[in-house]
């Protein structure tokens, strides 16, 4: 299978270098079938077609734009330090401090597929039980949240799993009061809104956030 994407990479993480053939908008995905592909029935497709795919009879997923900056969950460099086993963590790029934070960046700086396109592609392939070798900042774990999927990852350090557990249930937080969510319930909802309002004020300026927060300055 074939992920096209659309657009460009993000400047989030500082300046790079342009040099030929060194986009990456095209991703290869080994799919491993439960049985034989005879036996599985088509499954009709209404998103990220834009090369026209219909169903699951068509290979690629065009169209899927790159994760943007305001889905990227945040962590603070010493945090980020613990979580990478004690790694080097480099200084916050100098773009980045003036538009956001100097403290709080990204986990991995160039993820790229967005929640929604975890979400089409449990809904597409009827999945129910995920098991996730690289949990990264948490879109699939979101995604599963978000589609009442299992949901089981293989942390790097036990800090990376206590900040993925919190990203969880911030996440939850929003999905609790969502009419049509698996987690939606009208009394939690209300009791959310009443004692932590403002992480869903948080959540609702992250949704809101203007797209200029990506970096204007293109890889060179």
């Amino acid at each position: 299978m074939f992920v096209l994407c659309t657009g460009r990479t993000s400047g989030r993480a500082g300046r790079c270098r342009k040099m030929v053939f060194s986009s990456k908008t095209v991703e290869t995905v080994t799919v491993l079938l439960p049985c034989q592909k005879t036996k599985l029935k088509l499954v009709k497709r209404d998103t990220y077609n834009l090369m026209e795919e219909g169903s699951t009879y068509d290979s690629t997923f065009s169209g899927v734009p790159f994760r943007p900056t305001k889905e990227l969950p945040l962590v603070e460099l010493t945090d980020k330090a613990c979580v990478l086993g004690g790694a080097a963590v480099p200084d916050t790029p100098e773009d980045w401090a003036d538009r956001k934070s100097t403290t709080a960046v990204p986990l991995f700086w160039q993820e790229s597929k967005p929640i929604a396109f975890w979400r089409t592609l449990l809904r597409v392939f009827k999945i129910s039980k995920v098991f996730d070798t690289t949990p990264g900042s948490g879109a699939l774990m979101e995604a599963c949240l978000a589609e009442g999927c299992f949901y089981h990852g293989l942390c790097l350090t036990a800090a990376h799993m206590t900040w993925l557990a919190n990203v969880a249930d911030r996440a939850a937080a929003g999905l609790i009061g969502e009419d049509g969510s698996p987690l939606y319930s009208k009394d939690l909802a209300l009791l959310l809104k009443s004692h932590y309002q403002t992480v869903l004020d948080a959540l609702a300026a992250g949704d809101a956030e203007d797209a200029s927060i990506e970096s204007d300055a293109e890889c060179e």
